[in-house]
C-alpha cells in the first residue's frame, strides 16, 4: 500500500509540473514572438539611420553646449 501511494503521489506532481509548463508555454511564446520583431526591428535600415541620427543630435548637443559655455564666459568678462 505505501508503494502505491508513492506512485499517486509522483504522478500528481508530474500532472502539476505539466500543467505549470503548460501554463508558461502561450507566455514563452508570446515572449519569443516579441523578440524577433525587435531583433528584426533593430536591423532594418530605418534604425540604422535612427542610431546615426541619435548619434549626429548628441554631437550637435555638445557643440552647442560648448559654444553657449563661451558666450557666458565672454559675457561675464564684458561685465566686469
Amino acid at each position: 500500500m505505501p508503494l502505491l501511494s508513492h506512485i499517486v503521489l509522483a504522478e500528481a506532481q508530474s500532472n502539476r509540473l505539466t500543467e505549470t509548463l503548460l501554463g508558461f508555454l502561450p507566455i514563452l511564446l508570446f515572449l519569443g514572438v516579441v523578440y524577433f520583431f525587435l531583433r528584426s526591428q533593430y536591423r532594418s535600415p530605418a534604425a540604422k539611420l535612427m542610431r546615426e541620427e541619435r548619434e549626429r543630435h548628441i554631437q550637435h548637443m555638445k557643440k552647442m553646449e560648448e559654444l553657449a559655455e563661451r558666450i557666458a564666459k565672454a559675457l561675464e568678462r564684458n561685465q566686469q
